[in-house]
């Protein structure tokens, strides 16, 4: 996910700054977690009601 990112960041921006790759990273990966307990979390209360 780092080396796909790093080769976005790259093509988009045309440079890799450090602080800006980091702090890209962590909020996707926050986002890609938050959305994944979500899904878990609707599966599993939907599994309750059937």
């Amino acid at each position: 996910m780092g080396i796909g990112l790093t080769l976005i960041l790259a093509v988009v921006k045309g440079e890799i700054i450090q602080a800006k790759f980091w702090r890209f990273y962590w909020r996707l990966i926050e986002l890609l977690t938050v959305s994944t307990y979500t899904v878990l979390i609707v599966l599993v209360i939907l599994k309750k009601f059937n």
